[in-house]
């Protein structure tokens, strides 16, 4: 069982104004940034995997490499090694340890605030792809969200593994940024 998580950097405000090395006046800052990210960024899947026993009750050693992976690429692969079934109290206590308070109460989410994917054909969610068993192409959560709300972290925890298909492409949203100012500066 894995989970992904990504969070937002913190370079603009609620004004979607930017700073620091995300300014694009600052190209002393950037390169700063740049030349630090790159020396510290994982080269191999592997690097971005912890293991954890608990989900609920982390160990300082498993929450500790937990949040150094999400510092380094913007996400980490999390793989439950216990046999015990994990609920969705655990998942939810594990977010908490690491600072997720508030979740997005979305129009699919379940009353308890958290978003169930699973095949539906009932209800708000018959139709709709993240409830289906289409293919779910290229797309990010919470991009219209007002910036109030805007979504600064996501928990993702597979409960099942797909019986076909159910591969994921992710990537750090500031190594996309590197690479589209590489290329054009402007």
């Amino acid at each position: 069982m894995r989970k992904v998580t990504a969070k937002k950097t913190e370079h603009a405000n609620l004004r979607g104004e930017v700073s620091g090395p995300f300014e694009l006046g600052n190209n002393s800052a950037y390169r700063q940034w740049r030349a630090h990210k790159l020396l510290h960024y994982p080269s191999r899947l592997e690097d971005l995997i912890v293991r954890i026993k608990d989900p609920a009750d982390l160990t300082s050693t498993e929450r500790s490499a937990l949040i150094a992976r999400c510092r380094q690429a913007n996400m980490v692969i999390y793989e439950i090694v216990s046999r015990k079934s994990v609920g969705k109290d655990q998942i939810r206590a594990l977010g908490l340890q690491l600072g997720l308070r508030h979740l997005d109460s979305n129009l699919c989410a379940d009353n308890d605030s958290i978003t169930s994917l699973q095949i539906r054909t009932d209800g708000r969610r018959k139709g709709y792809i993240p409830y289906s068993n289409k293919r779910l192409s290229w797309h990010t959560d919470g991009y219209y969200n007002e910036p109030s709300h805007a979504i600064r972290s996501i928990l993702m925890h597979c409960v099942q593994d797909a019986a076909k298909g159910g591969d994921n492409a992710l990537f750090d949203h500031e190594i996309a940024y590197m690479l589209m100012r590489d290329e054009n500066p402007e």
